[in-house]
């Protein structure tokens, strides 16, 4: 017995929502790649001294702007 090709014609509706599923589906595969590979290049990076260094004093850069931004009267909020 051989199965009918289904047609989008007839099963629009299905058709839908078969490709919304696929497509989150694969979304979501596609997300853990990234993450996997994102988490490896972090990794990579603070390994490196000088980069971990960097990071260090932006942070304490942008903290002490942030803080300075909280306490200042409203208004007067300053960008670096």
């Amino acid at each position: 017995m051989r199965r009918k090709e289904v047609s989008s014609r007839r099963w629009p509706r299905l058709e839908s929502l078969v490709d919304h599923h696929v497509g989150a589906t694969l979304t979501a595969s596609i997300g853990l790649a990234v993450e996997k590979v994102a988490a490896e290049i972090a990794r990579d990076a603070l390994a490196d001294e000088t980069f971990r260094r960097l990071m260090r004093e932006l942070i304490q850069r942008r903290a002490a702007a942030l803080l300075e931004a909280l306490l200042a009267p409203n208004g007067t909020r300053r960008r670096r």
